[in-house]
């Protein structure tokens, strides 16, 4: 089948590199090349590298909804689109575009997550499964009628960004299926139930401030879900920045007279820290201009003491 491809971001190779093997890609649409590290030099994205490294042809315009280059690439003779990160708002001249129509994975078993940030936004509410579920694209955000779900165990202590890249090797073979079906002519799309849709908006480096008002278990499920980026971070008592990469909820109660962000300890290991309920117990940190670290490395050079305010 010859499919146009749209994506952008490195969650998006897999799958890219599943079609391409399976199917004949006429195009891919990826977002411009952009200002990388402090050098501020322009890089491709990953999808673009890959588009060029196996040959593909590639289109990256900052603004695909022109009705110009819809044109362009309605010449490629695509059967079927395929976008999963593209970035982008896509307009009716692109969803429409190949006579088979667009189909996306997206990363949660939908209606749940609609929106930007599925991934982390199930890692902080505690999710205990999520998936990739194949839709049909419509011009209402992740509300097209459904074609498959893929589901997926979240480990207790799993990051963001470890699940993220699980997820991009199952929205590839979810894609791989979903085209088939489509392919075959036995595609059925179902459409999404209206009362059971939440939304996932997009992160936004303010919510990775600790607020240690809240509970430890909170606390523990954002440091996961903020981990890559924008990461769970507090300020320490010199005013350094702190990053909090792994964390977890200390069984016990909060020691007597300990507001919420004070120290309850800092020896060996141990890294405790008062919360509006409970204790968080601090496992790997990265302080302000150093490298990632264990707790018990960090204590060793930090000399917290014990009451000691963060935040």
């Amino acid at each position: 089948m010859k499919l146009l491809f749209l994506g952008t971001p490195d969650y998006a190779v897999p799958s890219l590199r599943r079609l391409a093997a399976e199917h004949e890609v006429v195009g891919v649409v990826a977002q411009p090349d952009r200002p990388v590290g402090r050098r501020g030099a322009a890089e491709p994205p990953p999808v673009a590298r890959l588009a060029r490294e196996l040959g593909l042809r590639l289109f990256q315009p900052e603004k695909p909804g022109r009705r110009a280059f819809a044109a362009e690439l309605g010449a490629l003779g695509a059967e079927l689109s395929v976008v999963i990160a593209y970035g982008h708002i896509l307009r009716p001249a692109l969803i429409d575009l190949a006579p088979m129509g667009m189909i996306n994975a997206h990363g949660s078993l939908l209606p749940r997550y609609r929106g930007a940030a599925p991934i982390q936004r199930a890692v902080l509410a505690g999710e205990a499964e999520t998936g990739v579920t194949v839709q049909r694209v419509v011009l209402e955000v992740d509300a097209g009628a459904v074609l498959l779900q893929e589901r997926l165990a979240i480990g207790p202590e799993e990051t963001s960004g470890e699940l993220f890249a699980r997820m991009a090797g199952l929205s590839a073979e979810a894609l791989s299926r979903g085209v088939r079906l489509v392919e075959s002519g036995r595609a059925v799309f179902l459409p999404q139930d209206p009362a059971a849709v939440t939304f996932a908006p997009k992160l936004t480096k303010e919510e990775g401030q600790a607020d240690w008002s809240r509970p430890a278990a909170h606390l523990a499920r954002a440091a996961r879900a903020y981990n890559p980026w924008p990461t769970l971070h507090t300020k320490l008592p010199d005013g350094r920045g702190l990053k909090i990469l792994r964390a977890r909820e200390e069984p016990g109660a909060v020691p007597a007279g300990l507001e919420p962000g004070a120290v309850a300890a800092a020896s060996g290991a141990d890294f405790l820290v008062a919360c509006g309920a409970g204790l968080l117990r601090l496992t790997e940190v990265q302080a302000e201009g150093k490298r990632p670290m264990s707790a018990g490395e960090f204590l060793r050079g930090a000399r917290l003491a014990p009451g000691a305010g963060l935040g």
